[in-house]
């Protein structure tokens, strides 16, 4: 039997999401010994575990006194510092407050009433069967060559090159990729998780443009050779430094075998830049 210190560590790991025996077990214990638990695990910001019912409840019907915003999810420390730098508010509907969050509700629940959704149910149904049956043909959960992932969306923050160079930008924290149209899609304004790709001189994943229903360019990434689940993506970063810096300011450690020394883009001709290969 678990402690209730370690009870409560169920939240911040992700295998535990996985073990419905493990998690089940945590969470009745902490029902029974500590039903307003406050967490505190390293690499998290503390917070507190309410797992009764009424209780959970209860602060739902207190909106004024317990607020979403502004960290709506759990995640690790880092994410936390990340997204209140560059100022990355989630606002979905469930992540806000008032007064957005009754304005907003206002114009979609009629959409979520058990009628409106009944209508759905075939689509939904097909819909589930057509990627159940995806991922069976495929052998698994397993990601295969050719697999197509949808990458950085410019909802919000697609910029033009003259935008781009009026902006201040932190230098640590940006995430920007420009398409072959001149527009610069910034993944850090409503971008998904594609946007943390680490660089590889030898990269397993590759970006690619395709035009949407619209006829709006956008950005997905797909990979190059088979990978299992579990493994590491990566890109080449590619990067181009408008303002002549040396390859020797953007080092890259990769460690593979063809590794040019620098994430920036030398050419396809370029030998290794010196003294930058990684060891």
């Amino acid at each position: 039997m678990p402690t209730v210190e370690e009870a409560g560590r169920v939240f911040t790991d992700p295998t535990a999401y996985a073990d419905d025996e493990r998690f089940h077990l945590a969470c009745a214990l902490l029902r029974s010994d500590a039903p307003v638990h406050r967490v505190e695990v390293e690499g998290f910001n503390p917070f507190w575990a309410i797992t009764k019912h009424a209780d959970v409840m209860e602060i739902e019907r207190q909106h004024e006194l317990w607020l979403n915003e502004p960290r709506p999810i759990l995640g690790p420390a880092v994410s936390d510092e990340q997204q209140r730098q560059m100022n990355m508010t989630i606002r979905t509907l469930i992540s806000i407050d008032a007064p957005d969050h009754p304005l907003m509700r206002a114009i979609t629940a009629d959409w979520f009433l058990p009628k409106s959704l009944s209508r759905l149910d075939d689509r939904i149904a097909e819909l589930a069967k057509r990627y159940v049956d995806l991922m069976a043909e495929l052998g698994g959960p397993a990601v295969h060559s050719g697999v197509v992932t949808r990458g950085l969306p410019g909802v919000g923050g697609r910029y033009t090159a003259e935008q781009v160079a009026a902006r201040q930008w932190n230098d640590q924290l940006t995430y920007l990729f420009k398409l072959s149209n001149e527009e610069i899609i910034d993944g850090g304004k409503g971008g998904n998780a594609t946007r943390h790709l680490n660089h590889s001189c030898n990269p397993n994943c590759e970006a690619v443009e395709e035009y949407d229903d619209a006829g709006r360019l956008e950005l997905r990434f797909q990979t190059l050779v088979p990978v299992e689940a579990g493994d590491e993506l990566f890109i080449d970063y590619g990067l181009t430094a408008d303002d002549g810096s040396s390859p020797a300011d953007y080092p890259c450690r990769c460690g593979a075998e063809n590794c040019r020394g620098t994430m920036l883009d030398l050419g396809p001709e370029a030998e290794p830049h010196p003294g930058l290969v990684a060891r």
